[in-house]
């Protein structure tokens, strides 16, 4: 009888091990989603950066946003857009491309600070908007 309980109770323990695991492995979300702004560069840089759990991505600057997608791999970001925009006298400017341009850096987040850094080295630091 005292055999039968251990069973029991070793099959209850190992389902709730499986329903922890597997729970923490379903939750584990890419840190780089979210929204994203812009705190410092050296150079010019956008204003708020969107990442979406499905790899769509969105830049946006001022009022305006420009759609795209990104990859984010091992510490390497791509972001491929099919607009582009110039800022003017008059504002900003969207303007529709011929090309998607692809863009990469590689990516640093540490708490809620994105830091990405540019081929030449220079960086764009960002802060998660919670």
């Amino acid at each position: 009888m005292k055999k039968k309980y251990y069973y029991i109770i070793g099959a209850v323990v190992l389902i709730i091990c499986a329903v922890l695991i597997f729970t923490v492995a379903c939750g584990a979300k890419n840190p780089i989603v979210g929204t994203w702004k812009f705190v410092a560069s050296q150079g010019q840089e956008s204003d708020t950066l969107v990442f979406k759990e499905n790899g769509d991505f969105e830049l946006q600057v001022g009022s305006k946003s420009i759609p795209g997608a990104y990859k984010a791999e091992d510490g390497k970001l791509t972001i491929e857009l099919s607009k582009t925009y110039e800022i003017d006298e008059n504002g900003i400017n969207i303007k529709e491309i011929d090309q998607p341009i692809r863009y990469q850096w590689t990516y640093k987040i540490e708490g809620d600070k994105l830091t990405l850094t540019y081929e030449d080295g220079a960086q764009g630091i960002y802060q998660k908007v919670k």
